[in-house]
């Protein structure tokens, strides 16, 4: 297990020059040109995912282009995924629909005056959005309104030494990251001349709402711990927030797992369980709230949970969103195990019933239709309520243009200090590399509990 924290980027050198954007259009037109294409109660969520992907050169690929590749490439790929080429419209009921204009997706072209091993040593990409953000379509980064985005963005850069970066951005309303990472590993067998492995399906009324609506659960999820004590992200107090990762490699997870199954109260106990539970104590224990609620939410992939299950290539939002709700002082006191306990219990609720009766709560409620209001389950003022993403289960590690899968991967975007992201780390891809933002104090109490930990 190790720490790493953002250090601030001095140097001017790796400087990137973009050409004008251009649409790229599907090579066939949408059949449904101009129609409206729904999107479900899920796919109410108004904020940008970009992801940047570098390709080393090699002996694969040496000859061809990448702009003129992945260019061509994303015109086909749209006739298969043709909502991506429309535009984002607010309907008068609040809610977020497409029009199938077969207008196009935003491509840019852009040549960096450095090696990419330049960039990798200059800047903390991961944990630093400074230069990261030069890697991705400014349309994508730099508009305020949610609205005036483009679906879908790509910017192909080369570097120097010959190899290049591909920065993807896609609206969320148009997918989650399972298949935001099909649309890619699809636009990837297209560019490779080998046919998609899998077939989008464009259905979202598998996911509407019921007729009448049939709310069976509460949905704490969409509710706002109110604490008195923990910090806030908008607390003029806290100006230090700081932006770092911690690397846990599969030994050390092992050894969680070995700890907790061995109490002898849980049968089993996964990876993403025991970090999860591990975070969110520690992360507890820093913000040092000990009489207060504290509430954890993560991320969990509904599309086998439904009854029938969503078919193979739903190309939308299915990921649900699991709660769990536990005082501070219970959480740091009752051990690993209970906190294992608490997470596995909020899994375990996300099927097809839940599921069901979440899509009603947001038909009845409406809480996630402002196009400005960002990922409200998430976005909370409130420290107290702890949301991670499990991206370390998807699969961009194997995206592949025709140059062989990527040397590094790294997402962008702004760190919030409710949101924890869990990425693949290690050789074996096993291990997990954990993104947080907390104030300075707080990381001194985390970097504390670790040592301790080790030295046991």
């Amino acid at each position: 297990m190790s720490s790493r924290q953002a250090e601030s980027s001095s140097g001017s050198f790796c400087a990137v020059k973009c050409k004008e954007a251009k649409l790229v259009p599907p090579s066939l037109p949408p059949t449904a040109r101009d129609c409206i294409y729904w999107l479900s109660n899920l796919d109410q969520i108004p904020v940008y995912m970009n992801i940047l992907f570098f390709y080393q050169p090699n002996k694969i690929n040496k000859t061809a282009d990448p702009v003129i590749v992945l260019q061509k490439a994303l015109a086909q790929v749209l006739v298969h995924y043709y909502p991506l080429a429309g535009r984002l419209e607010l309907s008068s009921d609040g809610k977020c629909h497409v029009i199938s204009s077969g207008e196009g997706a935003v491509f840019v072209e852009a040549e960096a005056d450095a090696t990419i091993s330049d960039v990798l040593a200059q800047y903390e990409l991961d944990t630093n959005m400074e230069y990261a953000q030069k890697l991705i379509c400014k349309s994508a980064s730099e508009s305020n309104s949610v609205l005036d985005r483009p679906l879908l963005s790509i910017q192909v850069t080369r570097f120097k030494c010959g190899g290049f970066c591909v920065g993807a951005g896609i609206h969320h309303c148009m997918c989650d990251g399972v298949a935001f990472s099909e649309f890619l590993n699809s636009l990837g067998e297209i560019a490779m001349g080998v046919p998609m492995s899998i077939q989008p399906v464009l259905d979202r009324t598998l996911l509407k709402a019921r007729d009448p609506l049939q709310i069976e659960f509460p949905h704490f999820e969409y509710t706002e711990i109110v604490q008195n004590n923990s910090p806030t992200a908008d607390d003029p107090s806290v100006d230090d927030i700081v932006y770092s990762s911690l690397c846990f490699d599969s030994k050390y997870i092992a050894l969680m797992k070995k700890q907790v199954l061995g109490e002898g109260l849980l049968n089993t106990c996964t990876s993403f369980e025991v970090m999860s539970a591990f975070i969110w104590r520690i992360r507890t224990k820093a913000l040092g709230a000990s009489s207060e609620m504290t509430k954890l939410l993560f991320a969990v992939n509904g599309r086998s949970r439904l009854c029938p299950p969503l078919p193979e290539g739903y190309h939308g939002n299915a990921v649900m969103t699991a709660c769990s709700i536990a005082s501070a002082r219970e959480l740091t006191d009752l051990g690993l195990c209970y906190a294992v306990k608490l997470v596995q219990e909020a899994k375990a609720t996300i099927n097809d019933k839940y599921m069901r009766s979440k899509i009603d709560y947001v038909e009845k409620t409406s809480p996630m239709r402002s196009p400005t209001a960002g990922l409200s389950i998430a976005v909370s003022s409130s420290s107290a309520t702890h949301y991670i993403l499990p991206l370390s289960r998807l699969r961009f590690h194997k995206t592949d243009y025709g140059w062989g899968p990527p040397t590094h991967y790294f997402w962008v975007e702004p760190p919030m200090i409710n949101v924890t992201k869990f990425v693949p780390n290690g050789k074996d891809g096993k291990g997990i590399k954990v993104y947080m933002a907390l104030p300075s104090f707080a990381w001194n109490t985390v970097k504390s509990f670790l040592a301790q930990q080790q030295q046991n």
